[in-house]
């Protein structure tokens, strides 16, 4: 047997164990693992030893190049998957979203054109639905036919058009339901965040409250209400709810209830949960800290841990959301005008390995289960993604659990000029990054070639 690359002596990692061996690579391909591996043909070798070898992380969560307010993001889809490959990320989904009164291929059409020859890893979209008629019911077939097999709804933001009601709801599950689809959720509480946000602008000194004026409005029991309201319907219709960016303890209640119950629900967080909480609200400037859901109390945070140890919550990924300082500074003073959004794709793989396993919160199989092989398989990917078995496609990082470092503004790939975790110490780092046997990232800085990532068909559930 010939192999293009032998990786060496690293201790590969997947969600089940590890065990000490060298991959081969042929083409874009893992072609075998086995203790000592040999090339018929000259090979390049990589030497892995006293490092780990970890398959890919997939981010099912992530928006490049996405317009929020009339303002474009400031990453495109060639920096922000730059910098995913820089962070070990080598699957991100994005999303398309419906214009009201066009059809959902149009949007889907019009994602890729925008996709296609600029990401430099491969990539999927989730369809966004903002107009549910009868033509948008039609097509739900056709879209998963075309390997989008997840759409995203919102339970709140009405005046952006985006907010449904129950039997909105209802209807999408019971149709996804039937040809293997998810319906992601956004779950909040629209009309009660819509009659805070009134009732505060009544008082006198609501800007004072700066930011954090931010979490007043937009409180845990609108998350949570609404998290609870979705799963009778998916209880009622047998579709499968996938819950976005859970960010309280009583939604990660509710979401382990309706898995005891056998509900057909699953859900996620990110790193901003997790490791922050809602007194950088309360900061000089904790109006770069604004992201929906908000930031919740340090007793959420450590309820989304457990939820994470124990299975409640299956994946984690970013909510990928870039803006710069200058684009974050526009608010001025009214929080309803704050720019929602925190950066993370590129330090999801060293912020999450240092804090669950360098914080002795979980083990490193049970880590890559969070960030690569679970979200492989409920984005339909699986094993081509989210593994290292012979036939899956050779997306590894090479990691040294010896090394340390900080994070750093100006090293980063991301399109900042500031960062939530700046300074972040972490246990660990990324040495190579490939994808499809490509080697594309190296020691934080991107190497491959231009625009090399490929549009994903992803699998319905249960083929």
């Amino acid at each position: 047997m010939y192999f293009d690359t032998i990786i060496k002596g690293g201790r590969v990692f997947s969600s089940e164990g590890s065990f000490r061996a060298d991959v081969g690579i042929r083409g874009d391909k893992v072609m075998d693992l086995g203790r000592t591996l040999k090339s018929s043909k000259p090979a390049n070798i990589i030497d892995a030893t006293g490092k780990f070898i970890f398959p890919g992380a997939v981010d099912t969560h992530v928006h490049f190049q996405m317009l929020q307010g009339g303002v474009r993001t400031a990453d495109d889809f060639e920096n922000g998957s730059k910098a995913a490959a820089c962070g070990g990320v080598t699957t991100f989904i994005d999303f398309a979203q419906q214009v009201p009164g066009y059809s959902l291929s149009s949007a889907l059409d019009h994602r890729i054109f925008e996709a296609e020859d600029r990401a430099c890893i491969d990539f999927g979209f989730h369809m966004v639905i903002t107009d549910w008629k009868q033509r948008t019911r039609s097509e739900i077939e056709k879209i998963v036919s075309r390997g989008v097999v997840s759409f995203k709804v919102f339970t709140a933001y009405k005046e952006e058009g985006l907010q449904i009601d129950d039997g909105v709801l209802h209807n999408l599950l019971d149709e996804t339901a039937g040809c293997g689809g998810t319906v992601m959720l956004h779950a909040e509480n629209g009309d009660l965040i819509e009659s805070l946000t009134e009732e505060m602008k009544k008082e006198a000194s609501y800007r004072d409250l700066g930011a954090y004026a931010l979490a007043r409005a937009r409180p845990a029991v609108a998350e949570a209400e609404a998290v609870s309201r979705a799963i009778k319907w998916a209880q009622v219709t047998g579709g499968h709810l996938h819950l976005a960016h859970i960010s309280t303890m009583d939604a990660v209640q509710e979401i382990a209830r309706a898995k005891n119950n056998g509900c057909i629900v699953t859900a996620e967080t990110c790193p901003h949960y997790l490791l922050m909480t809602e007194e950088h609200l309360l900061r000089k400037n904790g109006h770069l800290f604004a992201t929906c859901p908000p930031l919740r109390t340090k007793k959420d945070s450590q309820r989304l841990w457990k939820g994470l140890k124990e299975g409640t919550i299956d994946i984690l990924c970013t909510d990928h959301c870039t803006f710069t300082r200058r684009q974050k500074d526009k608010w001025k003073g009214e929080f309803t005008k704050l720019r929602y959004g925190l950066p993370g794709v590129e330090t999801l793989v060293p912020i999450t390995y240092t804090e669950a396993v360098g914080g002795k919160r979980m083990t490193i199989s049970k880590w890559v289960s969070l960030v690569s092989t679970n979200p492989a398989k409920l984005a339909g990917l699986y094993p081509r993604k989210g593994a290292i078995l012979p036939g899956s496609d050779a997306d590894l990082i090479i990691f040294d659990p010896r090394a340390k470092a900080r994070i750093s503004v100006k090293r980063l790939q991301t399109n900042v000029d500031w960062y939530p975790f700046a300074r972040f110490k972490l246990k660990g780092a990324i040495e190579m990054v490939f994808s499809r046997g490509e080697l594309v990232a190296e020691n934080g800085r991107y190497v491959g070639p231009e625009g090399r990532g490929r549009f994903l068909k992803r699998k319905p559930r249960g083929k």
